[in-house]
């Protein structure tokens, strides 16, 4: 049997990446959320200024911020933390280890079913500027998590040039490379 990919795209079967993330300032989790092509054009047109063709870095990451963090829902996943040590050589080695916030999130994730802000935004749009009052290293954190989701990193989003001349768009899509041999990347990287 084959499945028609047009109605299983349109139907919202297809779930959306979600994050667990620890913020230390918050003492809290919170769950990001990869945006739908509605938000992303969203926050894209209202941060993008068309006289400088620049971003609006004052805005940018309050706003992803507000448009992806979200309360833990049942979907949330957490990520193993990848530690960077040297070992009796004197190498660096890196090593995955459980996140040492584990046992918070479990505890929260049996609560979740019956939690009704479970999925819901934590910020408004009208939260911006006071966002914007609050720990840089945060917005940051959280906004380069929601941008990896949704395919807003510079990397992820950046056109460059084959030698035939052709724009290829990199990021989570496959493209044909000038060689022909096809490569993808990484459509989910981990978050430390």
């Amino acid at each position: 049997m084959s499945i028609d990919l047009r109605q299983k795209v349109l139907s919202g079967d297809i779930k959306f990446r979600k994050k667990g993330l620890w913020v230390d300032a918050w003492e809290a989790w919170v769950m990001v959320q990869e945006l739908t092509g509605e938000e992303r054009s969203a926050l894209i047109e209202a941060n993008f200024n068309l006289k400088t063709k620049k971003i609006n870095q004052k805005t940018l990451y309050p706003h992803l911020v507000i448009v992806s963090t979200r309360y833990v829902d049942a979907d949330c996943v957490v990520d193993p933390v990848e530690v960077k040590e040297l070992d009796e050589n004197g190498d660096e080695v890196t090593r995955t280890i459980p996140h040492p916030h584990l046992p918070e999130f479990m505890a929260l994730m049996q609560n979740v079913a019956s939690d009704p802000q479970a999925g819901q935004l934590i910020f408004q749009l009208p939260d911006r500027d006071n966002l914007n009052k609050t720990s840089g290293a945060v917005l940051e954190l959280v906004a380069q998590v929601a941008s990896r989701l949704s395919g807003l990193l510079p990397e992820q989003i950046e056109s460059k040039k084959s030698t035939s001349g052709e724009t290829m768009t990199t990021g989570t899509i496959v493209e044909a490379a000038p060689s022909a041999a096809s490569t993808t990347a990484s459509p989910e990287p981990s978050v430390a």
